[in-house]
């Protein structure tokens, strides 16, 4: 059976970045990832998107699986292992499927070695080390700050 896919279409100027630059960026780090669980698997780029498998939808206090703190801490070593610096780990970003999480977004992603300032333009960007930002999602989701 063939994975379901989602494609993820991109915009020029969202915070002075081409949709190529995107596209490019996201379609790299997921490439790097991709023998790693817990991350979309990238079938196809082009220019303005890209085309993944589909990673499910937000997690809540309902959905949060019952070994959340275990996948986040696997997350963060693959995000580790492959050099990579996710920088918009939010709970927006981190979905679930089938029991499992995936994290998601790449567009912002750097080297870990890269300066952890956030654009000038996009303020929201995080400089918060990719360990705690997940650790610190897990327990907002535990304590029902994002429910349904």
């Amino acid at each position: 059976m063939s994975a379901v896919t989602y494609v993820k279409h991109y915009h020029a100027g969202f915070y002075g970045l081409s949709a190529a630059e995107q596209a490019f960026n996201e379609a790299h780090w997921l490439s790097r990832l991709y023998a790693c669980d817990g991350f979309p698997k990238l079938f196809k780029c082009s220019l303005t998107s890209i085309t993944m498998t589909y990673c499910g939808e937000h997690v809540d206090s309902a959905t949060i699986p019952d070994d959340a703190e275990a996948q986040v801490e696997r997350l963060a070593e693959d995000l580790a292992a492959a050099n990579c610096f996710h920088r918009d780990i939010w709970h927006d970003n981190i979905l679930v499927l089938d029991g499992r999480l995936y994290l998601i977004d790449f567009v912002w992603a750097t080297w870990l070695s890269m300066p952890a300032t956030p654009p000038d333009d996009a303020p929201h960007i995080g400089s918060l080390p990719d360990r705690q930002a997940l650790a610190d999602e897990v327990a907002r989701w535990r304590a029902g700050l994002f429910g349904r």
